[in-house]
């Protein structure tokens, strides 16, 4: 059976989610005592943190570390940081001023 209303002539869009009224001042913080926020400590401790030295502490492997100082990372996209590198010696070292 057919029915006898014509085609709709638009297509049906989706309704936006309203924008949250207001967050938190800690919205991007990581919650306290994950992998991230101990990562982050590690990175802010004065001279920084080696590669190694997260990946001891994290068991993780050297992708997995790297992926997370990475500009494309969690800690820069989720929590706005900047994840500073400079050669100290024959070792990189990582660190976030601040």
């Amino acid at each position: 059976m057919a029915s006898s209303e014509p085609a709709a002539k638009t297509k049906a869009t989706r309704v936006k989610k309203a924008p949250a009224a207001t967050t938190p001042k800690d919205a991007g913080a990581p919650r306290e005592g994950s992998k991230t926020s101990k990562v982050i400590a590690m990175l802010k401790r004065d001279g920084g943190t080696t590669l190694e030295e997260i990946m001891t502490a994290m068991g993780w492997l050297k992708h997995t570390t790297r992926a997370m100082l990475s500009a494309g990372g969690s800690l820069t996209k989720k929590h706005g940081l900047v994840v500073t590198s400079e050669k100290v010696g024959d070792k990189r070292v990582y660190s976030i001023k601040g």
